[in-house]
């Protein structure tokens, strides 16, 4: 059963969390304090008539537009290191982003489903944001980080 967002923001609610809702766009912001002590938000987006629920990051630094292929091998390990969640990289304006899918179509969101998508994502987003960081400062400043894979030190694959 599709879902809505007065559906949404009560499910959110049921889990305790701080949000706010932009009714126009069909998302909630969720922000978060992470270990580390930089705050980190989330959106929650319904789209699809309510068949699609789409967890993202909003605020993650971007690369260049010709970022270095370690940065982008590195982005490319996240995806592989976690199953539901992964990292984007969109050439035309360098932004870097995390996603993770729901598709409910004709079953029913509950209330510790949406808190251990929630809980998860944060948690992987919170592990990864200083690696992602170090690859743009990599991306920005061209340090050589060849030490850290296997292949040539320019970064080319094998």
């Amino acid at each position: 059963m599709p879902i809505n967002l007065s559906q949404l923001e009560d499910l959110i609610k049921a889990n305790g969390l701080k949000y706010f809702k932009d009714e126009e766009h069909k998302l909630l912001i969720l922000p978060f304090r992470r270990r580390m002590g930089n705050a980190i938000q989330i959106l929650i987006r319904i789209d699809s008539e309510g068949q699609f629920l789409q967890l993202r990051s909003n605020d993650l630094p971007s690369l260049s537009h010709s970022p270095n292929l370690l940065v982008l091998r590195d982005l490319a390990a996240l995806n592989y290191q976690n199953r539901w969640i992964k990292f984007g990289f969109d050439p035309s304006d360098g932004e870097v982003v995390a996603y993770g899918d729901m598709w409910v179509m004709d079953g029913h969101v509950t209330v510790q489903q949406i808190g251990r998508m929630v809980q998860n994502f944060v948690g992987c987003l919170d592990g990864a944001i200083s690696q992602i960081r170090n690859q743009l400062s990599v991306d920005r400043f061209g340090a050589d980080m060849s030490d850290r894979f296997s292949g040539s030190a320019d970064g080319s694959l094998n």
